[in-house]
């Protein structure tokens, strides 16, 4: 994958064609925790021209290996290295490829960063060096159409020229017989043909329990604050297809739902806006599962309005010692039945031992495990199960030190999961998803929602 790609003049330092890739650039980023962007087209060309021909005078000095005579490190915020530069006529020809953190730290070079970039610069080269012995009027041009053509989204499709020209210029866009396979797909795929996808999110950390509910567990605010949360949300597909082809799927998000830091597959060719649908993924599927994209939601502050249910759970403290807990669960937008699963899993740490009198609306209580198997056989209309129940906790005259050590010790761990829907409501819609060559093959997508959530107590002292 490529940062950018660069032609200057090596008289004038003008950068005649310039081309900056918005994903890879994302990419890039993320991985270094960096917000620095990239030099302008003018102050970068200067650089590139300084800095190569101090290498070259270098290289007349001393023997440096024939690789490395074609890295440059260009002095930045934005750590331009390795920029792969090469000279032609008089032009330089400039690609910076995108490296991993480990590989920046080391000063490492991989095929599947600098070798790649070194192909496309020796290509753009080559084209430039035959526009001008054809003395065209503009020598650029066909190399610009090569750059959109042969490395969207900052991913080389094709080092050949050939391919890439034949590939758009004949008739009906026919691809090339001779494809190049691809690093991420090492052998192809031969069997009966399928496409499925999975759209999974989930969501954990830890809920406090509202002050506010001390009278009535069962009310129906939604006053909880949420700590430590975690959302992620992930795009699993597994495609069972032949050849090579290019899928394109697009993402159905809610206009009020704005989804960030959208991780890609090193199969991704595109992200963005095709023929007026916004999300589209476009990209060139390995065999088997394999995880598409990842995501979480722009606001976290309203992570809490995405749960199906909320929990509540109280402790009233008597004077005698005895413990009495209320767990409430309250659905929102949902019914007991659509959930495939969901319990409440009680921890009491040391403070005391769990008495018989266990109480519960629905399910059923497992006394070992201290768990509550809310979902039951039974029919019930309720949007409202609770628990109730006492334990014996060792006299203290502290009221102060018996409220930190219930709160401390004393926790309920919520999971649940919810097949056929998302949180986001986020989905894929398999009717708009199509595929170059189009093949006639089964497409399924499925939906799934899930949670491990912490719930800590509010403790009332009687």
């Amino acid at each position: 994958m490529l940062r950018g790609i660069w032609v200057v003049n090596r008289q004038t330092s003008h950068v005649p064609i310039s081309r900056r890739f918005t994903l890879a650039e994302r990419k890039h980023k993320k991985e270094t925790q960096t917000n620095a962007a990239l030099p302008e087209d003018a102050d970068l060309g200067s650089l590139l021209v300084e800095k190569y021909g101090e290498r070259e005078r270098e290289t007349e000095r001393e023997e440096v290996p024939p690789v490395c005579q074609h890295i440059l490190e260009l002095p930045s915020e934005n750590h331009l290295w390795p920029m792969v530069v090469l000279s032609e006529g008089h032009h330089l020809v400039a690609a910076l490829p995108v490296l991993s953190v480990e590989e920046h730290r080391n000063k490492a070079l991989t095929p599947s960063g600098v070798y790649v970039a070194v192909e496309i610069v020796v290509a753009i080269a080559k084209l430039l060096r035959e526009e001008e012995k054809a003395n065209v009027t503009n020598m650029y041009q066909r190399a610009w159409t090569f750059i959109l053509d042969a490395i969207p989204g900052g991913v080389v499709l094709d080092c050949n020229v050939e391919n890439i020209e034949n590939m758009y210029n004949m008739a009906f866009t026919s691809k090339p017989l001779k494809q190049p396979q691809p690093f991420f797909k090492p052998h192809l795929y031969k069997g009966r043909q399928r496409l499925k996808f999975m759209v999974e999110e989930s969501i954990s950390g830890r809920v406090l329990s509202s002050p506010s509910s001390a009278a009535a567990v069962g009310d129906n605010s939604k006053h909880l604050a949420l700590r430590f949360a975690d959302f992620v949300g992930k795009i699993s597909c597994c495609a069972d297809v032949e050849g090579l082809p290019d899928i394109s799927v697009p993402l159905s998000i809610p206009k009020d739902k704005v989804l960030l830091d959208v991780l890609l597959h090193k199969c991704t060719r595109s992200y963005g806006s095709i023929h007026k649908q916004t999300d589209v993924i476009c990209f060139s599927p390995p065999v088997g599962w394999f995880q598409l994209a990842s995501y979480v939601p722009k606001d976290k502050t309203q992570v809490s309005s995405y749960f199906p249910m909320t929990c509540k759970l109280e402790l009233l403290v008597t004077k005698t010692g005895l413990v009495q807990f209320q767990a409430g669960l309250m659905y929102t937008g949902v019914t007991k039945k659509e959930f495939e699963y969901c319990t409440l899993k009680l921890h009491f740490g040391l403070v005391g031992q769990l008495l018989n009198e266990v109480h519960t609306t629905c399910g059923t209580f497992n006394k070992s495990t201290s768990t509550w198997n809310v979902i039951s056989k039974g029919p019930s209309i309720s949007k409202e199960e609770f628990i109730t129940g006492m334990f014996q906790h060792p006299q203290s005259t502290d009221a102060a030190k018996l409220k930190e050590s219930l709160e401390s010790s004393v926790t309920a761990v919520l999971k649940w999961k919810l097949p056929g829907r998302t949180l986001t409501q986020t989905h894929l819609d398999t009717k708009q998803v199509s595929m170059y060559p189009s093949q006639n093959i089964k497409i399924d997508s499925d939906l799934q929602s899930s949670a491990n959530l912490t719930i800590v107590p509010h403790v009332v002292l009687e």
